[in-house]
């Protein structure tokens, strides 16, 4: 089984969208998001948007993570060039890392 590990720090509500790049990694279908945040948030959520090898546009994934939970991890099987990660309300003066797992097999 291979798999790739990426990562994206310090980010905040006003660095807006960040995408995954997952170019060579288009065949792999399973996918482990978790975010870390600096601090208990009382709000905000994080959409999680895939786009499909050869597709223009992004489609978001049926729920958002709410950044307020405790449960900050989301699993997905999906075939994606890239995923992109939206964060909504999220509160300001905190920061999130997001730390993505992409494997190949089950």
């Amino acid at each position: 089984m291979a798999f790739i590990s990426l990562k994206k720090t310090g980010l905040d509500q006003a660095a807006g969208a960040q995408i995954f790049d997952l170019e060579g990694w288009e065949g792999s279908f399973q996918h482990q998001l978790q975010i870390d945040v600096s601090e208990t948030p009382t709000a905000g959520t994080l959409a999680v948007h895939v786009r499909t090898p050869g597709a223009a546009d992004y489609v978001l994934l049926d729920s958002a993570i709410d950044m307020s939970s405790t449960a900050l991890i989301a699993t997905f099987e999906a075939f994606a060039d890239s995923i992109k990660i939206v964060p909504d309300s999220f509160d300001g003066g905190k920061t999130y890392d997001a730390y993505l797992m992409t494997s190949d097999k089950k």
